[in-house]
């Protein structure tokens, strides 16, 4: 299959993914509205777990395809690999941020601290905003990214030794 096949659906298959981090993202209500019963954008998860598996298995047919220099590999995957660092540290601050101001926020309205710590449980759909936005899915896209060029890396290895 041409290179410009994988490319396309290795971008569509990315562009599905970010119109699902985006859908869940504004299904976050604000503190002060009705949320309704459990959270719906979870069911994006299995989702983007199967978007990621072909997503990787795209990309790394492009990258075999495209024949790209071991160091090019090492290099992809290095610096997704301090992106997935560092957007993590960034993502866990963020989250702690958020989560002390989202109870601060309750607390000043309602002085229910059981209401206002259930809110910022993981789950919570009123913390969908810090699930899922655009470090989270560069993220995602970096995980990818390591994933296909380590596939690739290990099938030349592998290639290279005859059993």
């Amino acid at each position: 299959m041409p290179i410009r096949y994988f490319s396309r659906l290795s971008i569509g298959l990315l562009l599905l993914a970010a119109g699902c981090f985006c859908f869940g993202y504004v299904m976050t209500p604000y503190p002060h509205q009705s949320s309704g019963n459990g959270n719906p954008a979870l069911l994006l998860i299995p989702l983007l777990l199967v978007l990621a598996i072909f997503t990787t298995i795209t990309m790394a047919r492009l990258f075999l395809h495209l024949a790209f220099r071991p160091i090019w590999l090492m290099f992809m995957t290095l610096l997704s690999g301090l992106y997935l660092i560092g957007g993590s540290l960034y993502q866990i601050i963020r989250y702690q941020a958020y989560q002390e101001e989202l109870i601060r926020i309750v607390v000043e309205n309602t002085d229910d601290f059981e209401y206002a710590e259930s809110l910022t449980d993981a789950f919570s759909i009123f913390m969908n905003a810090q699930v899922f936005n655009l470090n989270t899915f560069f993220l995602y896209v970096c995980l990818i990214v390591i994933l296909s060029s380590l596939t690739v890396g290990s099938k030349r290895l592998l290639s290279k030794l005859r059993f």
